[in-house]
């Protein structure tokens, strides 16, 4: 009998130390001198960015209650990018799959991915489908009228140009910020994550800003 209570109770003790060990494991909020640490501008007072009219990648129209209730974390860049704009997404794609690998489903019902084209002339939104499809089917693709895109850009403090001849309708490149942009759960523009990237910290702003309100 000693025996037997002797096991259950250091079986006891082992679920318990089992219990605080996962405890511990577990992904925690942020901070704001963590997030800083990690290449994250926060802004003073995230952005209203009023009224969006843009299009998604289904020909839908994209409004700003596409950005609510999840954290977003958006790129701007264009599908003939030859660098860049692949290899940022591609990197969002895979923090993803870490996540997904790790078991982290609260991070990922949480957050989301959005790639904005700043090319529309040549970007509508099948091109965009095909694109996001192409590199991460999980990637949430946004095109739209001229004006609209660029005010959208603005208001989230990304600038871009076209390069070379003006009324070139092919071979050019478009001048483009590489940051991710960040919204809240609100739609507002909480800040921007500056590049080069690392997956492990991508991971861990990913993860804590899930956990934030």
């Amino acid at each position: 009998m000693k025996l037997n209570f002797r096991l259950v109770f250091l079986g006891g003790i082992l679920i318990v130390a089992a219990g605080l060990l996962i405890w511990s494991l577990q992904p925690t909020t942020i901070s704001a001198e963590e997030l800083e640490s990690l290449g994250v501008v926060v802004l003073p007072e995230p952005v209203d960015l009023g009224d969006i009219e843009l299009i998604g990648e289904d020909g839908e129209q994209f409004g700003i209650k596409d950005l609510e209730g999840k954290w977003t974390f958006g790129f701007f860049g264009y599908t003939h990018c030859p660098d860049i704009c692949p290899t940022t997404l591609a990197q969002l794609r895979d923090v993803a799959a870490d996540l997904e690998a790790q078991g982290d489903d609260m991070t990922l019902a949480n957050i989301q991915r959005m790639f904005v084209s700043v090319d529309v002339s040549r970007d509508n939104h099948e091109v965009v489908k095909a694109y996001t499809d192409s590199i991460d089917p999980g990637l949430i693709g946004v095109t739209g009228e001229p004006a609209k895109i660029q005010d959208f850009a603005a208001s989230v403090y990304v600038g871009f140009e076209k390069l070379g001849d003006p009324e070139a309708t092919e071979d050019y490149l478009v001048n483009h910020q590489g940051n991710i942009i960040i919204f809240n759960r609100e739609g507002r523009c909480y800040g921007f994550i500056k590049s080069p990237f690392k997956d492990h910290h991508l991971a861990r702003v990913f993860s804590g800003l899930a956990r934030l309100s």
